[in-house]
């Protein structure tokens, strides 16, 4: 179908998906992220993660997608509540501009909309199967980004172990000794883990029902249980699955060349592949924020795997923060220019607002010299919008363009308690730059003007 008629077809299913209720969202049944190294779960990217319950784990392995806590918000959702947890979506639906929300676009998807009756049926879903799966084995990361946290990368882990937590206004952040207290430290390599266990006894049965199994991390190809995954593929080939990986694109050499390798070795025993990173920003400023990377080693990266395998899709996922404002359009810039260097279909986007910490969100940012880099931004988005002819390749989807217009509304908001949050951003970064020898003001110079 073309653009217009896939998203004329999304905003129709909007309409369906509000006969069950106002709030229901697929996701909440069908998509899990599973964190095996320290057993904790979300049903997408924007809710929060909470623990899976051990007891019962072992006799029912499909308890660590269905929680107790997932069940609840399902009966929410179910009654047309707006569960705490979902307010990603509300935000932006809450804007009553029209805007699609990642409810709309993750239940419209192909991993779900299919499976509308099968969900309504199943009520709470005690033992519904996931049809889109995204597990972590470890947190083994090479990179240290400015809104991750030491349970998810073990660089960040080596940071707060080396320097302590960082001390905001009236809490600490990257506490090591809450993170043991909380249950939240990653399992060692060499102890017994029950979660990975739940899951390879659940995998030969779930393996063959999934839509999409996405690996992340850490980051992945730092782990031996990403190769062990391609091993499986290949003895064990599902062409219903769409297979898929996050990954930074900046390790070394060897493993980009071995990523591309086992893709090859599998490209024909799945129905697709996706290699999925992040980036929002572009030069010094996504090194800035994206702290390890080398943004042109990264590009070389994207360009030497778009080149390798014609037939793999690159999706950007962005976390647009308060430092993302400068170069985003940059950012945008480059994607235009790799469409029109692969193909269109080559590169996807996924434009998504930063919820936490609070003090990076782009809400806090003077709305008055904030509105003309929004300004920019949109008019360059527009110019490549997908329906107008003449651009070949270089062009942005139609449901690409509506989340960067909701990307401005949404930014144009007031930001809850700003004082607080500009002193505790300015708290967060004089330890940030102290402890990596990092220079916020001379990175980005015009950032004052957006603080005042």
């Amino acid at each position: 179908m073309a653009n217009l008629e896939v998203f004329t077809a999304i905003k129709q299913f909007r309409d369906e998906l509000n006969k069950v209720s106002p709030t229901f969202c697929s996701a909440k049944w069908l998509q899990s992220t599973i964190l095996l190294y320290n057993g904790e779960t979300q049903s997408c990217h924007h809710v929060p993660r909470t623990k899976i319950p051990l007891e019962g784990l072992e006799a029912n392995p499909r308890s660590i997608h269905n929680t107790p806590i997932k069940m609840l918000a399902r009966k929410d959702l179910i009654e047309g509540k707006q569960t705490t947890e979902c307010d990603y979506c509300w935000r932006i639906e809450n804007l009553n501009t029209g805007h699609i929300s990642d409810r709309i676009y993750k239940s419209a998807s192909p991993w779900a909309a299919p499976h509308l009756d099968e969900i309504v049926k199943s009520g709470t879903g005690e033992n519904i199967d996931p049809t889109y799966l995204e597990v972590a084995f470890d947190t083994t990361c090479n990179f240290a980004c400015m809104y991750c946290s030491p349970e998810v990368s073990s660089k960040w882990m080596e940071d707060a172990e080396l320097h302590g937590p960082y001390k905001l206004g009236d809490y600490t952040m990257h506490d090591v000794v809450w993170l043991k207290e909380s249950k939240k430290i990653p399992i060692r390599h060499n102890e017994y883990n029950p979660y990975i266990d739940a899951f390879w006894k659940w995998w030969p049965e779930l393996y063959p029902k999934l839509h999409t199994f996405r690996i992340t991390g850490g980051e992945p190809l730092l782990s031996k249980h990403t190769w062990k995954v391609f091993e499986w593929i290949k003895e064990n080939p599902n062409p219903n699955i769409e297979f898929a990986i996050n990954t930074n694109l900046n390790v070394p050499s060897k493993l980009i060349e071995k990523l591309i390798e086992e893709i090859r070795a599998i490209k024909d025993k799945v129905r697709r592949i996706k290699i999925y990173t992040s980036l929002e920003a572009t030069g010094q400023h996504a090194e800035y924020i994206r702290h390890g990377m080398n943004y042109d080693e990264f590009m070389q990266n994207v360009n030497y795997v778009l080149s390798e395998l014609p037939d793999v899709r690159i999706v950007f996922m962005t976390t647009i923060s308060a430092l993302s404002i400068f170069t985003f359009e940059d950012f945008l810039s480059e994607i235009i220019n790799l469409r029109a260097k692969y193909r269109m279909d080559a590169l996807g986007i996924s434009v998504n607002y930063l919820r936490w910490p609070m003090f990076m969100d782009i809400r806090m940012l003077n709305k008055d010299c904030m509105q003309p880099y929004l300004d920019s931004i949109i008019a360059f988005a527009e110019s490549h919008r997908a329906v107008m002819p003449g651009f070949g390749n270089a062009k942005f989807y139609l449901e690409e363009l509506d989340q960067i217009s909701r990307l401005r509304e949404y930014a144009m908001q007031a930001c809850p308690d700003r004082e607080k949050q500009v002193a505790d951003f300015h708290l967060f970064f004089k330890q940030y730059d102290k402890r990596r020898n990092l220079n916020l003001q001379e990175t980005f110079p015009n950032l004052q003007d957006l603080l005042i």
